[in-house]
């Protein structure tokens, strides 16, 4: 069994850094790996095993000593061919924490870091209510799952909807360790433990409301400018995500029409520009760009992002400043919901529906694998249909 921890070397290099380094410890016995990451003691949290906030590059770094770290951890995984590397010393078959984070890593390995990034997030919660305990799979009962269900409620004032995706977590990684046999279908919790949740209306906007918001006289170039700009054109554009537009390059738009692959889904999307959204790119075109540049100013041009993962995450930085900006705007224009960069592609999709665009091209629109798919992402949206059919019937 190997156990791998991210340590700072506590030897002072010539200039007075120190290395960041991999330790790798097999029957007591252990070697190291430097980073080529050198830092001063100081900007190093020796809790989380990472730099600082204090430090002016610890993001980037940081990224660069989890993928390091990760990358180490499935090289050991491979040569070990076993089900798991561990920090610490369970038997294969017996800790949750383990294979879940077994699971984890192979989402790191297919560049799945949307999905990485929140497992990663919900087991870390998991771990923090068992106070650095392993977990077990024989500990998951149903009187756990009740207990764990009553933390999140009460001490972490989580919401429904908020503790069914915690525990719908837990319940896909037992599901995969029956299906690799590390867990009999006899000891599943779930069978009496049932996940409960509650149906949330998709957030959109009407037509009107989209017309105010593109004509708010704004400050031109300011962050609301921008993410007013960002918003209208993530509609205009069939519902764009916003990951999708943040990453949009100039070799994506030929002549008339932008022709790239969904981030999400991976699946190819080509669409016409309509005169709204060329509008909009009329206000950031630069003829003297190249292929690869970024067509919107979200990204700082400072850094390489050849990294995905670290992408991933100056991307989601990005999100949620634009939409901090959308709650100012929607307030701007009297807009009382609250809305996020995904209400324009809710907002497309009701819109259209509203026009009498057959369900066949909002599924195209939106890239939907099935018309199912689509009929379900609409069913929360028909409120309005369904009272105009109440009018009908009862005036």
């Amino acid at each position: 069994m190997t156990t791998i921890h991210i340590i700072l070397w506590s030897r002072p290099n010539t200039d007075n850094t120190h290395t960041v380094k991999l330790r790798f410890t097999t029957n007591r016995k252990s070697r190291y790996k430097s980073l080529n990451i050198h830092i001063n003691k100081h900007h190093w949290n020796d809790l989380k095993k990472e730099i600082r906030t204090s430090h002016p590059n610890h993001v980037t770094l940081n990224w660069h000593i989890q993928k390091a770290f990760l990358e180490a951890k499935l090289s050991v995984l491979e040569s070990q061919n076993t089900s798991h590397i561990s920090l610490e010393t369970n038997a294969p078959t017996s800790s949750f924490f383990d294979f879940a984070d077994m699971l984890t890593q192979q989402l790191f390995v297919a560049k799945k870091y949307s999905s990485y990034k929140r497992n990663k997030a919900l087991i870390g919660k998991l771990r923090k209510y068992r106070k650095g305990s392993d977990l077990l799979f024989s500990d998951i009962t149903t009187t756990f799952l009740h207990a764990y269900d009553t933390y999140l409620k009460t001490t972490l004032g989580n919401r429904i909807n908020t503790r069914h995706n915690n525990l719908k977590l837990i319940r896909s990684i037992f599901r995969k360790a029956i299906a690799e046999g590390l867990v009999s279908q006899h000891d599943n919790p779930f069978f009496s433990f049932k996940l409960k949740r509650e149906k949330v209306a998709k957030t959109k906007l009407s037509e009107a409301h989209m017309i105010a918001i593109s004509s708010l006289d704004l400050k031109p170039y300011s962050s609301l400018w921008n993410s007013r700009n960002y918003f209208c054109f993530q509609y205009f554009a069939c519902g764009m995500r916003i990951g999708d537009l943040i990453r949009l390059q100039y070799k994506h738009i030929d002549q008339n029409r932008i022709t790239y692959t969904m981030q999400k889904t991976k699946q190819l999307m080509s669409l016409k520009i309509v005169p709204q959204a060329q509008a909009i790119l009329n206000h950031y075109w630069n003829p003297n760009a190249l292929p690869d540049n970024y067509v919107f100013p979200i990204l700082d041009p400072k850094f390489n992002y050849s990294d995905e993962m670290f992408l991933s995450t100056k991307v989601s930085g990005k999100v949620a400043i634009i939409n901090a900006d959308l709650k100012i705007i929607a307030a701007k224009v009297g807009i009382n919901q609250r809305i996020s960069t995904h209400t324009a592609r809710h907002t497309f999709a009701n819109v259209s529906r509203i026009k009498g665009v057959s369900i066949y091209d909002i599924s195209k629109a939106l890239n939907h694998s099935s018309i199912a798919t689509t009929e379900g992402y609409l069913a929360s949206m028909d409120q309005d249909s369904l009272d105009a059919s109440l009018d009908i019937v009862f005036s």
